[in-house]
């Protein structure tokens, strides 16, 4: 079983990808893709993942994106 250190990284990567989707990132580095973003420890390990869909995800106005998603892939390694 993998215990998880204290120190992480929040990545973002974009999966090679050129069939249909609902959502797309247009206008981006790369064309065609799906991107996620990772909640990695120092080792190299991947702890979770989020299929970023655009601008249709609801987040906080106030915080923004980056917040959301760093609330969203470490909320199992809270408390």
């Amino acid at each position: 079983m993998f215990v998880p250190g204290e120190n992480y990284v929040i990545n973002e990567t974009v999966v090679p990808w050129r069939g249909s989707l609902v959502f797309s990132q247009p206008n981006k580095a790369h064309k065609y893709g799906i991107k996620l973003f990772k909640l990695c420890t120092s080792e190299g390990y991947t702890w979770a993942r989020k299929v970023h869909s655009g601008k249709s995800e609801i987040y906080d106005k106030n915080n923004g994106l980056a917040a959301k998603v760093c609330k969203d892939l470490s909320q199992g390694l809270l408390n």
